[in-house]
């Protein structure tokens, strides 16, 4: 057998240019869609998912907003972290006003549920109203004759009433 020849040794690879980082899905409409659904109170991973991201990405999202916001840096992730900020406060308020307007049972649960932090204390106070109401009823039963408290807890009972 023939010694192969060998050729000129090859010249190392030049890698070419990186390929770009992938694009980032923190854009205006997506900013705009997801305040949106937490002024309607929908759960952040809820939300994440309804933009096609993961919860994580949406909470980097908000670490790196709240940190050029501290900074005062003008950058896309400022902006999302005051607009989702101020949409969740907003959210509360609403959500607040419609207890008033509501039956408060569903929406308590709600706020006790999405902000345990400020409306854990709601717990109590409706045991509270629970007993009051036990009391009330056990006076009116001492007080009137059976017929007149069968009424009367009809009355009640269709006014939404135990």
């Amino acid at each position: 057998m023939a010694p192969r020849k060998r050729g000129p040794k090859k010249k190392p690879e030049i890698p070419g240019p990186q390929k770009p980082a992938a694009q980032s899905k923190l854009t205006e409409k997506n900013i705009d869609l997801i305040a949106g659904m937490l002024r309607r109170l929908v759960p952040l991973e809820v939300a994440a998912r309804a933009c096609g991201i993961s919860r994580q990405t949406l909470y980097n999202w908000r670490k790196r907003g709240k940190a050029d916001a501290a900074a005062e840096k003008d950058t896309l992730y400022a902006r999302f972290f005051y607009v989702a900020e101020e949409a969740e406060a907003q959210g509360e308020v609403l959500t607040v006003q419609k207890v008033y307007d509501a039956g408060p049972q569903f929406q308590l649960a709600l706020l006790r549920s999405r902000f345990p932090a400020r409306w854990s204390e709601t717990q109590r106070l409706q045991v509270e109203m629970e007993s009051m109401q036990n009391e009330m009823l056990d006076a009116l039963k001492e007080g009137l004759e059976p017929d007149e408290y069968r009424k009367v807890v009809a009355v009640l009972r269709s006014h939404g009433g135990e």
